[in-house]
């Protein structure tokens, strides 16, 4: 079997992508399209590659990630996958602020958007913690960076302000999963050096 080669590389992090395992893809423009990744590779290319890749058939592309993203809009903070046809985003409520026009745009995008296998997207909402600051920039404050284990779920909450939505998203993610135990880590002891849970991790595929 000869080796597969490409002709042009797609420059990625584990946090811009997500999957279903059914053919289904979810990024942002704004990570993979940046200058800073893909300068040479138009949208069409990078799809065609990826296709490759990781052996996908259908991209969704959400516009941006959150507000003060050091990643330039890792999908992992905005939306991810509960199971093929559903989808997890959090959501601002505060019209105020940055996030809420970000939130609603990649609301309106899952809504009219279907998977490979042609199926309207189920959507979760995760409610927004509520802004945080670290040395005078916005900290990315995301319940979406947790991380799946064999039987549960890693979870970063926030404190202080944000014991209400931290109550919230643990509620919401224990009946999206009822089969998996929610336990919390302080993801403000991360959060400062950027990133969260699932940044500092990844996911290792089970055999069939």
């Amino acid at each position: 079997m000869g080796v597969r080669r490409f002709d042009a590389p797609v420059v990625m992090e584990g946090g811009s992508i997500h999957v279903d395992g059914e053919g289904t893809l979810l990024t942002t423009e704004e990570c993979l399209l940046n200058v800073n990744r893909n300068p040479e590779l138009s949208r069409e290319r990078i799809a065609e590659l990826l296709a490759q890749y990781v052996g996908i058939d259908k991209i969704i592309w959400l516009n941006r990630g959150l507000a003060g993203d050091e990643t330039d809009g890792h999908v992992d903070n905005i939306a991810c996958f509960a199971a093929p046809g559903k989808v997890i985003i959090q959501v601002c409520d505060d019209p105020d602020d940055e996030n809420y026009a970000i939130t609603q745009e990649n609301l309106r995008i899952l809504r009219e958007a279907t998977d490979a296998k042609g199926r309207k997207f189920e959507i979760v909402e995760l409610p927004q913690p509520p802004l945080a600051s670290f040395e005078d920039s916005r900290l990315t404050l995301s319940y979406l960076n947790f991380y799946f284990v064999n039987g549960g779920i890693i979870l970063p909450i926030f404190g202080g302000t944000a014991e209400e939505t931290d109550r919230e998203a643990a509620r919401i993610l224990a009946e999206t999963f009822p089969d998996r135990r929610i336990r919390t880590v302080d993801g403000m002891a991360i959060i400062k050096e950027g990133g969260n849970v699932h940044c500092t991790t990844q996911q290792m595929p089970a055999r069939g």
